[in-house]
């Protein structure tokens, strides 16, 4: 071999090593995380009740939380984004939904008597009393086609 390519391979060698694990307690674990007043939830280990065993499609548009008392969601063509969203804390939630989809699609909260259409570019500003168990919304015209979300309870 070359010298250029032994002293390229060896640079290489030292970079790797330098960017490994340093054992146990040390590699860094970035993953989302929530506090919360009772602890600590990392996102990406939170079981989505709508996925969890619900009975219709779900458009999975990952996991999301809210921050001091706001959550904002995406109402695209056919999901809610984030599908599911961790409340730190609070007993009311302000939800912001943006349609960003070309089609009307509504935010409803059945529980709640909450029922509002969107337009294709339009938000509305819902606020949502949060308890001990997950919340589901739905929009009311294309459930069937997967698009459900849940306000999950703190820790």
């Amino acid at each position: 071999m070359s010298r250029a390519i032994l002293v390229g391979l060896g640079g290489l060698v030292l970079l790797l090593s330098a960017c490994g694990d340093d054992g146990p307690g040390h590699a860094a674990d970035i993953r989302p995380r929530l506090q919360t007043g009772a602890g600590e939830i990392v996102l990406t280990d939170v079981v989505c009740p709508p996925i969890d065993g619900y009975a219709g499609p779900v458009a999975d548009h990952g996991v999301g939380a809210v921050a001091d008392g706001e959550l904002v969601i995406d109402a695209g063509d056919f999901f809610f984004g984030p599908t599911c969203s961790v409340n730190g804390a609070g007993d009311t939630v302000s939800m912001t939904v943006t349609n960003s989809g070309g089609i009307l699609h509504n935010v409803s909260v059945a529980d709640q008597s909450i029922d509002v259409d969107i337009k294709p570019g339009e938000t509305v500003v819902v606020e949502i009393a949060v308890g001990e168990v997950p919340l589901v919304y739905i929009c009311k015209y294309h459930r069937t086609a997967g698009m459900v979300g849940a306000l999950l309870p703190g820790v």
